[in-house]
């Protein structure tokens, strides 16, 4: 018979329920990376997070994903962003779950006074609109791009739409991880975002934008409303020509309570 180490963790009440649920996963897979052991979870309070016990016996990550994703911040402040299995616990991630699982670490994220955040700060250029910034980081936290790459206004979502490597319209065509453009009519602003899924059978692109009512939010667009307000959709695309996988709505929605439709809200 096989026997583990039983390790405890204890959180405060006010602590549990101000910590997102991802911060507590990565904090648990971190003591088990420094034990060289299992978790066991008995508090039943973490279930009212939506944690799954997946700590025993071999975790799904192997060392180097693992140091990899206790690096990554996450930001976001929704209790209610809960990461599917499949992307949480995937063995070997692609490129295409790395930026999904990085961008929605982020969701429920408020900025502080003076568009204040951490995107903008990353890249030296805090305290200005961030929807641009926002998208960057995930794809340098993901490692699609570095820094280096980005050798062009790239706080202008405008300006990163004609450095796509590839770009399309036909909303059948979008996948998951890919950037989505729109453009104000009649001006230089634009605004920009991540697409999640695209569900072709409801025709529904979800997608993943930041400053959007100043905070990271999950949204939803008809094929036929991709335009909106005074916003005019220019495509979707990437910056290196890769191929992104289509990911499933039960993989990343497995249970999300924050999905909004389109309410036309700002992003200055």
């Amino acid at each position: 018979m096989k026997y583990y180490w039983r390790i405890t963790k204890y959180f405060k009440r006010k602590e549990f329920t101000n910590i997102p649920s991802i911060q507590l996963v990565k904090e648990l897979d971190c003591l088990r990376i420094s034990t060289g052991h299992p978790i066991f979870i008995k508090n039943n309070e973490l279930n009212m997070a939506n944690i799954k016990n997946k700590f025993y016996g071999e975790h799904p990550y192997n060392a180097d994903e693992s140091r990899h994703y206790s690096k990554i911040e996450a930001y976001g402040r929704d209790n209610d962003n809960y990461i599917a299995e499949r992307l949480l616990h995937s063995k070997t991630m692609s490129i295409t779950e790395k930026i999904i699982t990085i961008a929605l670490m982020q969701v429920g994220f408020k900025e502080g006074v003076n568009n204040d955040n951490p995107f903008g700060a990353f890249f030296n250029t805090n305290n200005a609109s961030w929807c641009s910034f926002f998208v960057h980081w995930v794809l340098v936290k993901a490692g699609l791009i570095t820094k280096e790459d980005l050798t062009y206004s790239f706080g202008l979502a405008r300006q990163t739409f004609t450095n796509f490597a590839m770009s399309k319209t036909d909303p059948t065509q979008f996948s998951s991880g890919e950037m989505i453009v729109w453009g104000k009519k009649d001006s230089w602003q634009g605004h920009i975002g991540l697409v999640l899924v695209n569900d072709r059978v409801s025709e529904t692109i979800y997608t993943i934008e930041g400053n959007i009512s100043n905070k990271v939010k999950i949204k939803k667009y008809a094929y036929d409303k991709l335009n909106y307000g005074h916003y005019e959709f220019l495509g979707v695309g990437n910056l290196k020509s890769v191929i992104m996988d289509q990911l499933e709505l039960s993989d990343i929605f497995a249970k999300y309570e924050s999905i909004e439709e389109n309410k036309n809200e700002s992003t200055r």
